[in-house]
């Protein structure tokens, strides 16, 4: 039996190419990973703004829905006596509900009761409430645009008011 002299082992120019090959896949994996994350963020963002313009919209249609009193009637705010809250019939300060905003692009939405304030939602860029019959509200539409980096998301609701 002969001997072989060939020495089992990869040679310099099939280690390079192996090692070429696996940084490449390495490079590919990474660029995806990033750039699904990215895109998750972007994702988690937006659907954020969405659900934070829903909840207020959602807060405000139930708050008016039971007004027994409009107090005030702007286009960026509205005042309404919410509850009766002692049962005497009489609107008194901590009964009043506001929605305001003061009309700065990317300002806060907020809420009184009484003489307590809540920010509602951040980033609003537009709030318009529109009347009826200015006279004798029954119906009141809002309008709320929120945005957050290059998330905008506008909500409409129409409110029958019950109580009036």
């Amino acid at each position: 039996m002969k001997k072989s002299n060939t020495k089992k082992g990869f040679t310099l120019l099939e280690a390079l190419i192996a090692i070429s090959v696996i940084t490449f896949v390495i490079v590919i994996i990474t660029i995806s990973f990033l750039l699904s994350m990215r895109i998750f963020s972007e994702e988690l963002s937006s659907s954020g703004i969405q659900y934070e313009a829903k909840k207020a919209m959602e807060r405000m249609t139930q708050e008016l829905r039971g007004a027994l009193e409009i107090v005030s009637a702007e286009s960026s705010s509205v005042t309404f006596w919410w509850k009766d809250l002692n049962g005497n019939t009489t609107r008194e300060v901590e009964e009043t509900v506001s929605f305001y905003w003061d009309g700065s692009p990317g300002s806060t939405l907020k809420r009184t009761e009484g003489t307590d304030t809540i920010n509602i939602i951040y980033n609003v860029n537009n709030l318009l409430f529109t009347y009826q019959d200015s006279n004798n509200i029954k119906l009141i539409t809002i309008n709320l645009t929120a945005a957050k980096e290059n998330t905008i998301s506008t909500l409409e609701s129409s409110i029958k008011l019950r109580n009036l």
